[in-house]
């Protein structure tokens, strides 16, 4: 299945200060699904506002489609991994709208 690029919606961010770690988030607010595009492979977690996972990729790969369809609508706080599982930002909002 192929999906459409990233659209910039203006929320996309470099993720933390480490070289090679910029990362590209659309469409936020998510309806659905959102993408991440990374420059090294990521792997990313999702929690809620008290930190419970609520979706998780170990997988480090250079691109993710994130399926929110079944997520209440709300905000969520997007974590990014490296390939050794350590965090490499400051958690991002991603608000979930259906």
């Amino acid at each position: 299945m192929t999906y459409p690029a990233p659209v910039d919606t203006g929320s996309t961010a470099g993720f933390g200060t480490r070289p090679g770690h910029f990362v590209r988030i659309g469409p936020n607010p998510a309806d659905g699904r959102f993408f991440l595009q990374a420059e090294a492979p990521i792997g990313w977690t999702l929690t809620d506002a008290s930190g419970r996972t609520v979706l998780r990729s170990s997988a480090c790969a250079f691109s993710h489609v994130v399926e929110t369809s079944d997520i209440p609508s709300g905000v969520l706080l997007l974590h990014l991994l490296d390939t050794r599982g350590l965090r490499i930002n400051s958690p991002r909002r991603v608000h979930i709208q259906h």
